[in-house]
């Protein structure tokens, strides 16, 4: 009966209450929940949402329900392990797309139970069982997933989502104004001593990547939304320089904990979503604490959004 409970609870209001985007609250309606009913870790996946999501409008059932999701989450998890190991039908586009759906469905829940994100920036010691599953590592797999050719064709069930994605990061081609994070540029086009070149290349890659998105968040208000974080930390740890691996070398720059600290800015900005909230506190202000005051009076409040 809770299954049914659940089911009921994803389709009238847990998949409404992950975007503000229309076409995404379709798609995590109809695409999503059909995925669900042809994938057994697809919909435990969904199922686990749907009772943290429960649990948070219902206090009073709360315990039970996350208990109850962490459930279907780890027999989604023992499956798709199980998938992985023996590479059964890897390569075909429903497989390629069941995965995709539970990595970015498991997202949304292990995000929902993390109050320390920084653990994942600076790299976990002494982990456990008992810890909250690492939110960075199914976020890398989920965006490793999503360049399964096979996903990025117009009939693919998960194609809107992709293309949603694509969407918002179009709209940096279309910031007009700028710079908004000026202080935050020049300190970076101006490091030098003691500096890499590659790690030079990577700091100023990824202030102009904060710029870049901080420019469409204060331009275009339709856009501002949660994803964009993640987006960011997607852009800030490829191929152009991996800001992430530098954050968690054993000390980290103080370069790179400046940069830091302005991400940080963003997601306190952004509406507030359930499934965030824990995670955005977490993020606090940064990594501010561990700055020197050189670099202390590198951080300047960006302007204000206008509604």
């Amino acid at each position: 009966m809770l299954d049914l409970e659940l089911i009921y609870h994803w389709t009238l209001w847990t998949h409404d209450s992950l975007t503000l985007s229309p076409l995404l609250r379709t798609f995590w309606l109809r695409n999503t929940t059909k995925a669900g009913f042809r994938c057994d870790y697809v919909m435990r996946s969904i199922l686990a949402l749907s009772a943290v999501h429960l649990g948070h409008v219902n206090p009073v059932r709360g315990e039970t329900l996350v208990r109850y999701a962490l459930t279907q989450h780890n027999l989604a998890a023992a499956t798709v392990r199980e998938l992985i190991h023996h590479n059964n039908d890897s390569k075909s586009t429903e497989t390629a797309e069941n995965m995709f759906l539970y990595s970015v469905l498991i997202n949304f829940y292990v995000i929902s139970q993390t109050d320390d994100p920084h653990a994942a920036f600076f790299g976990r010691t002494g982990k456990t069982e008992n810890d909250t599953p690492d939110w960075m590592a199914f976020f890398k797999g989920s965006r490793n997933l999503s360049l399964v050719s096979s996903l990025l064709v117009s009939r693919s069930l998960t194609h809107p989502l992709i293309e949603h994605m694509v969407q918002m990061y179009s709209y940096r081609d279309l910031v007009a104004h700028g710079p908004y994070l000026d202080s935050l540029l020049q300190h970076m086009n101006t490091v030098k001593d003691g500096c890499a070149k590659s790690e030079i290349s990577t700091y100023l890659h990824a202030a102009q990547e904060l710029e870049a998105t901080f420019g469409v968040l204060c331009e275009y208000p339709e856009t501002r939304e949660i994803i964009h974080a993640f987006l960011l930390i997607s852009n800030v740890s490829d191929h152009r320089g991996d800001l992430i691996a530098l954050l968690q070398q054993p000390e980290p720059s103080q370069e790179a904990l400046v940069i830091f600290t302005y991400f940080c800015m963003i997601p306190r900005r952004l509406p507030p979503r359930w499934w965030s909230e824990k995670w955005v506190k977490g993020l606090g202000d940064g990594a501010f604490s561990l700055l020197d005051d050189e670099h202390k009076a590198w951080i300047v409040e960006p302007p204000t959004w206008d509604s």
